[in-house]
């Protein structure tokens, strides 16, 4: 936050719905982002509502994915003049692919379970409300749909959502996306491992043509 009050943004912090203090879905689960950018539009109606004219979005992991579905979906999109990624969620498919290697869970299970989460007939084997299309998150493979200008922050050694699709977004998009990697780094740390590195990528990014949020 100092560096946005240093710029003089005024800020906004939203929840999103199953989050820490947030309401609770019917489900009660996360949906990748495929449920909860409503969350993120109501915010961004809510500033537009109190005089922003432009905005920027800067989110962290899950955030990150919420942003993409929000300027892909929602009629307040064009609103948003730049982005701001740490440490993103590109592809949810590379991400549960990759947790089910961590935790040694057969290749075929895992896709079986991909493919059953996106199946309505098969939510309540899955307990979820809403059929979740996995296909839907995969900006690697949607790049050419990106029109916002995006500043991506990824850790090359993040344990977590590792870095290969944000690599590769920003190969594809070099016209928007501007890619700034990190050693070291667990997942979401790159500020904490390099504050002075962050600050100072960010301020730059945001002082490149793009004006205050209100």
């Amino acid at each position: 936050m100092p560096v946005l009050h240093d710029l003089g943004f005024t800020t906004l912090i939203p929840s999103y719905r199953n989050d820490i203090g947030a309401p609770a879905s019917s489900d009660g689960r996360y949906s990748l982002g495929l449920s909860e950018w409503r969350d993120l539009e109501a915010a961004l109606l809510y500033a537009v509502e109190g005089g922003a004219r432009e905005v920027v979005l800067l989110g962290y992991s899950m955030g990150a994915a919420i942003i993409l579905q929000t300027l892909d979906r929602s009629w307040l999109s064009d609103r948003v003049t730049a982005v701001v990624l740490d440490a993103p969620v590109i592809d949810w498919s590379d991400v549960l692919r990759h947790h089910g290697s961590l935790n040694r869970i057969p290749g075929p299970i895992g896709r079986l379970s991909r493919s059953l989460i996106g199946r309505r007939w098969a939510r309540r084997l899955v307990g979820v409300h809403e059929p979740l299309d996995v296909a839907l998150t995969n900006w690697e493979h949607r790049a050419g749909e990106l029109t916002h200008r995006t500043l991506l922050i990824h850790s090359l050694d993040d344990e977590f959502v590792p870095s290969g699709p944000s690599v590769s977004l920003a190969a594809k998009r070099p016209d928007l996306v501007r890619f700034e990697s990190w050693r070291e780094a667990r997942h979401t740390q790159e500020w904490n491992v390099d504050p002075e590195r962050w600050d100072a990528v960010v301020r730059d990014f945001l002082t490149d043509g793009v004006p205050p949020a209100f």
